[in-house]
């Protein structure tokens, strides 16, 4: 069958199981204004009740989503709904008629809208995403062994054969008022597959079992009849009730031994690319250390070089500064020498005109002296 949104595919089955007279369970699909409706309820209180109560229960949650606008909120559409539900199925099973009294029924919603699934319940039927192979539990039980799973008390295990596997600490039309949990699943992808059940499956079969059967690929239309055969093999004693929404076409699954081969070929492939990594790391690193170990040294001969030139700078250096201090030495002791010739020049200037001056006040004597005796006029000492 498929769903009115063309990607959407659903196989459904119910059936009464090898031990009960009557099937209790109830379903329901329809395409309605939020998108397409999927409901699987399990009735419980007695022989007519508990499909009374379930009937009741699929019609009440169908009416009120079906009226629902397409401009809706969801989650509080589908709250009211149940809320609405559990209050009819409540007030008959307390009407006080023996056939009713004390009847009650699980369900498990799933609504489609796009590629978003909105998953919501009451008691012990379950919905599971199957996707890439793997199968997650989309709910929890509202039952007392639940409970002590909680309370680390029981393990999962051990609960499918306890007693209080079955009591129901939550369902529609036990009490008043009625708590739903809702789970959304967003972006769906290809060959995601949504399934509902009883736990006339749940109750028996593993989720590693109904995992195996669903990693078994089998073309959509057998896959409620292959869970229902696997209930069979696990010895169920209640009615089966199954829907499994794909969408999209599925992938082929691999079998465990293919996915080991594959894994390890990945493994192998990654080693040998981590090695060929390293040696190649390797290589470069010694390659870079070689360099670096060469431009080492040849700095090193170019420090010794600088170094030698340097020193033989400083020496020429101070060689000139030892020639500057005794030029400077010199310079000071002519300068002194320069001096006292100035000195001793000007004393034999004045000294010569001194003696010049004598020498003419002895020439004007003389000349007198010869006026005086009538002799001719003689030539003054150092005159040509």
């Amino acid at each position: 069958m498929k769903s009115s949104q063309e990607k959407w595919q659903i196989e459904v089955l119910s059936e009464t199981g090898p031990v009960r007279d009557e099937n209790q369970d109830r379903m329901c699909g329809s395409h309605i204004a939020l998108g397409d409706l999927y409901i699987v309820a399990d009735g419980m209180g007695g022989h007519k009740g508990g499909g009374l109560a379930a009937q009741l229960t699929i019609e009440g949650l169908c009416s009120h989503l079906g009226k629902a606008s397409p401009g809706s909120h969801i989650s509080q559409a589908v709250r009211q709904a149940f809320e609405k539900t559990n209050q009819n199925v409540y007030d008959k099973a307390h009407s006080g008629e023996a056939v009713t009294q004390g009847m009650g029924s699980t369900a498990v919603l799933l609504l489609i809208s796009g590629r978003t699934a909105h998953v919501a319940h009451v008691g012990d039927s379950r919905a599971y995403l199957y996707r890439h192979g793997r199968l997650r539990r989309l709910t929890t039980d509202h039952t007392r062994a639940q409970k002590m799973i909680d309370a680390g008390i029981l393990t999962s295990k051990d609960a499918q054969d306890h007693p209080s596997a079955s009591v129901l600490e939550r369902a529609i039309g036990s009490k008043p008022a009625i708590e739903v949990d809702m789970t959304k699943i967003s972006r769906l992808k290809r060959g995601d597959g949504i399934l509902l059940c009883t736990d006339g499956l749940s109750g028996y079969a593993s989720d590693s079992d109904i995992e195996g059967v669903l990693r078994e690929t089998p073309p959509i239309k057998e896959i409620p009849k292959r869970l229902f055969d696997l209930a069979l093999q696990k010895k169920t004693k209640d009615n089966v009730t199954i829907q499994f929404a794909q969408y999209g076409n599925r992938a082929e699954v691999r079998s465990w031994r293919t996915r080991l081969l594959y894994r390890a070929t990945a493994v192998a492939i990654g080693l040998v690319l981590l090695i060929a990594l390293f040696q190649a790391y390797d290589a470069f690193l010694k390659n870079r250390t070689a360099q670096l170990v060469e431009a080492l040294n040849a700095a090193k001969h170019e420090y010794q070089e600088a170094n030698q030139k340097v020193q033989t700078l400083e020496q020429q250096l101070s060689s000139v500064q030892t020639q500057l201090a005794d030029s400077e030495q010199k310079k000071q002791v002519l300068e002194q020498d320069t001096e006292q010739l100035s000195k001793q020049l000007e004393t034999i200037k004045k000294d010569r005109e001194a003696a010049i001056r004598k020498q003419r006040a002895a020439d004007d004597k003389l000349q007198e002296i010869e006026r005086k005796l009538g002799k001719p006029k003689s030539e003054p000492i150092g005159a040509k």
